[in-house]
C-alpha cells in the first residue's frame, strides 16, 4: 500500500514539475518597431535551445514618455483612446497598457527608447523610472532590462539637415552609438537594472570583415537614379535603401530604412537570448528559413531563403562577443 502511495506521489510530482517547466516566459516590452523586429526571433532561439516557451507582448508607441502617459490614462479610464497602444503583430489591434501590466504575471519587462530620442539621455527620465516603479508595484518579481538599440547607418537621411533635434550635424553611426550607449547606461545604472547590448553587437559586426558595410556605392548615382534601382548594400544589417518615403532636395523619393534586416534581427535575437537565459548562443542550431527585410550579404544570399549556416554562426559569435565584452566592462550591470 505504501509503495502505491509513493508511486502516486512521485507521478504527481513529475507531472507538476513538467507542467511548471513548460510555463512560458512572459515578456512585456515598452518599445516600438525596433523591439518587435529584434525580439521576434527570441522564441525560436529559446525553442532551439530547449528552453521554456517564450511569449512576448510588445507595446508599440513612440517613446517612453508616451508609454507612461498611456499608463496614466489607463489608470484614469481603461476605455480611453489615450490608454491604447498597438500590439506587436497587428497594427490595428489595441490593448490598454495599464490593464495589461496589472492583469498579467510578467517574468521580464523590457524598456526601450524610440530611436529618434535614443541618443538624448534627457528623454529617458523620469519616464523610465515611472514605468519601472509601476511595473514593480504590480509585478514585484519581474526582471527588468533596458534594450540598448542600434544606431542608424552612416548614410541615413535622418542625419542630414538637422532633421532631428536630438542629432548633431554632422552626425555618424559611431557617434549615435556612443550617445545611445551612454544614455541607456545612465538610466540602467539609475534603476539598477540589466542592459541588453544589441547596439554593441551591431557595432562589433559593422567593424568585422564579414559585416563591414561600405557607403556610398561608387557604381550608383544617388541623385539621378530611378526606381527600382538600388545601390549595392552587401553586408548591411539594416534594411537600407527603399523608394517612396522621404523627399530629397532633388525631388527624388527614397529613404534609408533604419530597421534591422534579417541579418540584424537574427543578431539582436541572439543577444537577447544570451542575456535573458544567461547562456551562449554560439552553439545553437536555430536557422530561420525565411525572413522579411532582405539582407544582401554573401552569407545571406537570398532573403527568401534566409541565412546560411555560416552566416548565422558568424552572427551568433558576434552576439556572444558583445555580451561578454559588456560583462567585462560593467560587471555590476548584468548580463
Amino acid at each position: 500500500m505504501k509503495s502505491k502511495i509513493l508511486f502516486v506521489l512521485l507521478f504527481a510530482t513529475l507531472c507538476f514539475s513538467r507542467g511548471f517547466a513548460e510555463e512560458p516566459l512572459k515578456i512585456l516590452v515598452f518599445g516600438n518597431s525596433y523591439s518587435h523586429c529584434v525580439i521576434e526571433d527570441l522564441p525560436e532561439f529559446a525553442k532551439a535551445a530547449g528552453e521554456r516557451p517564450v511569449e512576448v507582448v510588445c507595446l508599440r508607441i513612440a517613446g517612453l514618455d508616451k508609454h507612461w502617459k498611456a499608463i496614466e490614462a489607463g489608470e484614469q479610464d481603461p476605455a480611453s483612446a489615450k490608454a491604447k497602444v498597438a500590439l506587436e503583430t497587428d497594427y490595428k489591434a489595441k490593448v490598454a497598457s495599464a490593464e495589461t501590466i496589472k492583469n498579467t504575471k510578467w517574468d521580464v519587462i523590457v524598456l526601450q527608447q524610440i530611436s529618434v530620442q535614443s541618443p538624448d539621455a534627457k528623454t529617458y527620465m523620469p519616464y523610465a523610472k515611472k514605468i519601472y516603479d509601476y511595473c514593480k508595484q504590480h509585478n514585484p518579481g519581474a526582471r527588468v532590462v533596458f534594450y540598448q538599440t542600434h544606431a542608424y547607418r552612416d548614410d541615413s537621411i535622418k542625419y542630414k539637415g538637422s532633421a532631428n533635434k536630438n542629432f548633431r550635424e554632422p552626425y555618424s553611426e559611431d557617434e549615435m552609438h556612443k550617445d545611445v550607449r551612454a544614455s541607456v547606461l545612465s538610466s540602467a545604472k539609475a534603476l539598477g537594472i540589466e542592459v541588453v547590448p544589441v547596439g554593441d553587437a551591431f557595432q562589433l559586426a559593422r567593424k568585422s570583415p564579414l559585416w563591414g558595410y561600405s557607403f556610398p556605392d561608387p557604381n550608383f548615382d544617388y541623385e539621378t537614379a530611378e526606381p527600382p534601382a538600388t545601390p549595392n548594400e552587401k553586408n548591411s544589417l539594416h534594411i537600407g535603401f527603399k523608394w517612396g518615403k522621404e523627399v530629397r532636395k532633388s525631388g527624388k523619393m527614397y529613404q534609408i530604412d533604419c530597421h534591422p534586416n534579417n541579418l540584424g534581427r537574427y543578431l539582436g535575437g541572439a543577444v537577447f537570448y544570451e542575456v535573458l537565459f544567461g547562456k551562449s548562443a554560439e552553439n545553437l542550431t536555430y536557422l530561420p528559413e525565411k525572413k522579411k527585410g532582405g539582407g544582401k550579404s554573401d552569407l545571406d544570399l537570398d532573403a527568401d531563403k534566409g541565412l546560411t549556416p555560416e552566416g548565422a554562426a558568424a552572427l551568433r559569435k558576434i552576439a556572444h562577443q558583445a555580451v561578454e565584452a559588456f560583462r567585462q566592462e560593467f560587471p555590476n550591470l548584468k548580463p
